[in-house]
């Protein structure tokens, strides 16, 4: 997901109201007891010419894959609410509004303030803008954005219109907290910014993703790589525009979602180049991109977490 974000960020909860989409139509089978016996499964292991007879193994895991997913948006959107005053639908993914995010508390002060409201009061955000603090890349700039856009794949941009209460992240602050006063110097939270991949990077950089050992880093990269050609679950959705014969035997250009083997190129996120890796697919070559790596000394994800295990 990028859930490992290509830009890291903070997966938490806070008692907030929050937007989401329903999730009444999800199909959750087997009961939720049963979900902490579900193991991991490796991908590689399916192919196109055992997966309907192994479909009892992967079935289950696809699903429970699925709804945490949701699952971990809405935890993130709501922390990313109070944080940040944003959430998911004011952005295309969820590590731009990370980024966002980010580049806001980086460059102003927020208070609350009390405000009137018809015929009683209530409080508002206040921003006002730093001075004399450094200017960084942000989620703004084209470079930048041209990235973040190429590398957004199937099932990554969502708008959200319903909402609840829950203060159910309160045990999960108190646990953070103490993994993050053992590892001060850990990978998450952590508040980066973006430059462009050096050329002279590529050697290094490909080396990494092909021994799974590019992590502590983050990136957005144009890559070459080379799929398995008897892949049956591709880490990365395949649209790709076309041009083809329709049944009544004219050219047609247009978009389908199908198989990729072999040869490839994309843009993607570190996350998504280290899956291909993992399911048995090699990385080529780099050819540019955008690299996440200054910390800038200004982790507000982290301070979130400190502040919400005292409530």
């Amino acid at each position: 997901m990028m859930m490992e974000s290509s830009i890291n960020s903070a997966t938490i909860s806070p008692p907030y109201e929050e937007e989401f989409e329903p999730v009444d139509n999800l199909h959750w089978s087997p009961p939720a007891s049963s979900i902490e016996k579900i193991e991991d499964v490796n991908i590689a292991k399916y192919t196109k010419d055992n997966w309907e007879s192994l479909r009892h193994e992967w079935e289950p895991y696809a699903e429970r894959d699925t709804l945490c997913l949701g699952a971990c948006l809405i935890k993130y959107n709501q922390a990313m609410k109070e944080v940040v005053f944003q959430n998911i639908s004011n952005n295309l993914t969820a590590p731009s509004l990370s980024l966002k995010g980010w580049y806001y508390l980086y460059h102003y002060d927020k208070e609350m303030i009390e405000e009137e409201w018809y015929e009683t009061t209530r409080m508002v955000p206040k921003h006002t803008e730093k001075e004399n603090v450094e200017k960084v890349y942000s989620h703004t700039h084209p470079f930048i954005r041209y990235f973040i856009r190429q590398s957004i794949k199937g099932g990554r941009v969502s708008a959200n219109r319903k909402s609840f209460e829950t203060n159910k992240m309160d045990e999960n602050c108190a646990i953070l907290k103490e993994y993050l006063e053992s590892e001060l110097d850990s990978e998450y939270p952590r508040a980066e910014s973006g430059r462009p991949f050096l050329p002279e990077e590529n050697k290094e950089f490909v080396k990494l993703f092909n021994e799974q050992k590019f992590r502590l880093r983050t990136a957005i990269l144009k890559v070459w790589f080379e799929y398995p050609k008897n892949m049956f679950f591709q880490p990365i959705p395949a649209k790709d525009k076309i041009t083809f014969t329709n049944k009544e035997g004219k050219k047609e250009t247009g978009t389908k979602i199908r198989f990729r083997n072999g040869f490839c190129h994309d843009v993607l996120t570190s996350v998504d180049i280290q899956e291909i890796v993992k399911a048995g697919g090699r990385i080529i070559k780099i050819l540019d991109g955008i690299v996440y790596e200054e910390n800038f000394k200004t982790p507000p994800y982290r301070d979130y977490i400190f502040e919400r295990s005292k409530k």
